[in-house]
Order: structure tokens, then sequence, then C-alpha cells
């Protein structure tokens, strides 16, 4: 079931942000959210939890958010009338494939420290899964945040305006106020 679970959440991204599409920050939060906090309840499956199976856990989900963090800065973000779209790149895409990596290249040395730590830690994947994909959308909002295009925070329904709530354009404005930023934005959707 976790495998499952993991392939459907992670090609459920894929696939939409492949594609392109509406930069809504509610959508790109709560999915790695959930996916987060469905990872964080696989750990309570672990049966007898030492240092090593933390430890181990804890290296996986700091890779996972170093590269979802540079993974966030490979997204292509472009404005369509007004409003800011993204979409996943080949650099965003082979970091997915990086951060795979890293997971397979893992397990030999963890299996060869300690197997049983090693087969408790698998319960983490899921969790550090969300929390790359956690850090890539914080890098992308990031970025967004940067820009003079509209960020919706939900897309309007059955014909109502896209939703942009005071406190996000508080923190934006907030953000924007820093130091100057490279420019984080394509304007060639």
């Amino acid at each position: 079931m976790d495998i499952i679970l993991i392939i459907a959440g992670v090609g459920y991204i894929l696939a939409r942000r492949l594609l392109g599409e509406l930069l809504e920050a509610k959508r790109l939060l709560i999915v790695p959210v959930v996916l987060t906090v469905i990872g964080a309840g696989q750990l309570a499956h672990i049966k007898a939890v030492n240092a090593t199976t933390v430890s181990f856990i804890v290296v996986g989900c700091l890779i996972s958010v170093g590269i979802g963090l540079v993974r966030g800065r490979t997204v292509h973000l472009g404005e369509r009338d007004g409003v800011l779209w993204m979409r996943y790149t080949v650099g965003t895409l082979l970091l997915w494939v990086l951060n795979l990596a890293a997971k397979v290249a893992l397990w030999p040395f963890e299996h060869a420290v300690s197997p049983s730590a090693t087969s408790a830690a698998n319960h983490g994947l899921l969790l550090s899964i969300g929390l790359g994909v956690v850090a890539e959308s914080l890098m992308v909002l990031y970025r967004a945040m940067h820009t003079e295009a509209t960020v919706v925070w939900a897309k309007g329904k059955d014909g109502r305006p896209n939703q942009t709530p005071p406190a996000f354009e508080r923190a934006r404005t907030w953000v924007q106020s820093g130091p100057a930023r490279d420019q984080l934005i394509k304007r060639d959707w």
C-alpha cells in the first residue's frame, strides 16, 4: 500500500506540473503537506526505534529537503494574462531522478550498518518525499512573491474570480521589501 501511495502522489504532482499549470498557492502547499502528514503517520508502524533508525530517517529527509529546494529553483515561472503559471523543466525532472538515485544509493550503506534499522527507516520514505515537495513548493512560492504577476491563492470556481487573501499579499510585500534579488521569473511563457 505504501508503494502505491508514493507512486500515486509523486505521479500526480509530476503529471500536473510537467504540463504546466496555474500557480495556485493553496494547491501547491496542500498536496505536499498531506503527503508529509501521511508519511509521518507511517512512522507509527516502526516496531523498534533506535538512534540508527532515526538517523537514517533524518538523513533521508535532509537529502530530500535539500534537493527539493534546488528543484524549486528549476521550476519555470511564467506570466500569462497577468497571472503566474508554473511548469517543470528538464532540470526539475533530473533532480527528481537524483533524489531517487540518492535514496537507492543509501540502501546498501544503511543495510551494511544495520539491516533492521534500514527496514524500519523505509517507513520514513513518504515523509521524506513529502518534505522534499514542501521545500520545493516553498521555494517556488518565494520566487513567485518576487514577481509582479498575480499569485493566485485559490482558483475561482463557477465563474467566480480567483482568490488572493490579504495575509498572502502582506507576506508578499514583506518579501519584496527585502534586498534586491536576481530575476526570478521569465516572461516568455
